[in-house]
């Protein structure tokens, strides 16, 4: 009696046969993985498998808003409207978007540091006490500058990274656990 010898499946096989599975993979690929189905049992076994989780997931509905709620909904004037948008966009500039703050101050920086070269260094007549005022001063909108840094840091990795990553990735995961624990019950029965 021959032994039959088990067929090992390499990590990108298996993306490959999960691809096709999930109706991912193109027409050739799809035929590869049908093929290696027929001839083995294991690849068969995974992707029937992996088919049938994916029609599961496809068949999710999602949910609907219920009317209670689109009709408690009042409309914004235009006036309102138009204002607290504006309010929003500047907000949303400022704190949410690094990137911007950024380039404000290289911005800022490259207006200083131009308008003291077009001065060739000469100060028209400003006295020492002037001078170390305007410096104390721009010290002070520096570190005002990087508190908002600090702020827009934190509130990068605490509000937007938890609560609009985070959250729905964890959601996700707790549905295909879910799917998989009812997969399980039902192959237990």
């Amino acid at each position: 009696m021959k032994d039959k010898k088990f067929f090992e499946i390499s990590a990108e096989l298996m993306d490959r046969i999960i691809s096709a599975a999930y109706g991912d993979a193109g027409f050739f690929e799809k035929m590869k993985i049908h093929k290696l189905a027929g001839e083995h049992s294991e690849v068969r076994e995974l992707f029937d498998e992996f088919r049938n989780t994916a029609n599961s997931v496809h068949s999710i509905k999602p949910d609907e808003c219920p009317e209670t709620v689109i009709n408690n909904i009042k409309p914004v004037s235009k006036i309102e409207s138009k204002s607290s948008s504006f309010m929003f966009d500047i907000y949303t500039a400022a704190f949410s978007r690094p990137a911007i703050s950024a380039l404000a101050v290289v911005i800022l920086a490259a207006i200083v540091v131009l308008s003291v070269s077009l001065n060739n260094g000469s100060y028209n007549g400003y006295s020492r006490e002037e001078i170390e005022k305007a410096n104390l001063q721009t010290r002070q909108a520096l570190a005002l500058v990087s508190n908002i840094f600090s702020k827009t840091e934190s509130s990068l990795k605490n509000d937007i990274l938890v609560d609009r990553v985070s959250k729905p990735i964890n959601t996700g995961m707790t549905t295909v656990n879910n799917l998989f624990i009812d997969k399980e019950k039902k192959n237990e029965n």
